[in-house]
């Protein structure tokens, strides 16, 4: 009884945070829509000068958009980050929506190029993966260690859904005379730079929980889930398997497999901990 009212609310809580991204996100992009004229790369605009902090918002053409059947919302921190040299720093990137999105972080030159290479291999997961697509959110972060001139630029956090492309952009600044000598560690604990707080897929279908760490030692990886007793290892089920990359996969999902999932990054200095939501949907295809 008590795991299943623990399952309600965290249910409710999740859906929640989702439709709360949901609302204006389809007044957002409707703007963008072009008919569907060749199958060309089409943009809104080009990128112009990198140097430049911008959104680059742009949608791929299609001949039909359902209000509220895909949408993603994207935050970032953008603006000027002003780092002294040898400091570590995080950068936090976040995007929710239908279908479920997935970030890239990008630097130097030709971006729109990077950018086509990206979205291309995205949709093409997209294209195959299932009729209905999942529904969800990820949180990226980009990671600098020790800061130096290397890291002076812009840097773009790249979101896709679907057809939709949108690109936040900060500019990292280097403060050449706030030396900190010395203060740069070769050893660091655990940061988990890539999860998905919350996903809701089709009973039946496959999902993959990412999970990247960051760290030196280099972390290891596992996975818990969590109970009305607490956190405990996943059972053997021939159904679920750990990627080497350090990401869950769960084929055809049941029911019973909606929880809370815990990505737990562990080195000899130390670990850190992210959880995944798992809501699974009943289809609506007859």
């Amino acid at each position: 009884m008590q795991l299943q009212l623990r399952k309600s609310l965290t249910t409710v809580i999740a859906l929640s945070l989702l439709a709360q991204s949901t609302v204006g996100n389809y007044i957002n992009f409707a703007d963008s829509l072009r008919p569907e004229e060749s199958n060309e790369d089409i943009y809104d605009s080009d990128f112009g000068d990198t140097n430049l902090i911008a959104d680059y918002p742009f949608v791929l053409p299609s001949t039909k958009l359902e209000k509220n059947k895909e949408w993603m919302n994207v935050t970032m921190s953008q603006g000027l980050h002003l780092l002294m040299r040898g400091q570590s720093y995080e950068l936090k990137c976040e995007a929710a929506g239908k279908p479920a999105p997935e970030i890239y972080w990008i630097r130097g030159v030709e971006i729109k190029k990077q950018v086509n290479k990206l979205r291309h291999s995205t949709r093409t997961y997209y294209s195959c993966n299932r009729q209905e697509p999942d529904m969800a959110k990820v949180e990226s972060k980009y990671i600098i260690n020790c800061a130096s001139d290397t890291n002076a630029g812009p840097i773009h956090c790249v979101a896709i859904s679907g057809r939709f492309v949108e690109i936040k952009s900060a500019i990292i600044k280097i403060d050449g005379s706030s030396l900190r000598e010395g203060s740069c560690n070769i050893q660091q604990s655990p940061i988990i730079t890539k999860f998905r707080p919350t996903l809701l897929s089709v009973q039946g279908s496959t999902i993959i929980l990412p999970c990247d760490a960051w760290g030196n030692p280099r972390p290891q990886i596992f996975w818990q889930i969590r109970g009305d007793t607490g956190a405990t290892d996943l059972e053997n089920d021939s159904r679920i398997k750990l990627l080497k990359d350090g990401g869950l996969l769960i084929k055809s999902l049941q029911w019973n497999d909606l929880g809370e999932y815990i990505c737990i990054a562990n080195s000899s200095l130390g670990e850190d901990r992210a959880m995944t939501f798992v809501y699974p949907l009943q289809s609506s295809i007859q």
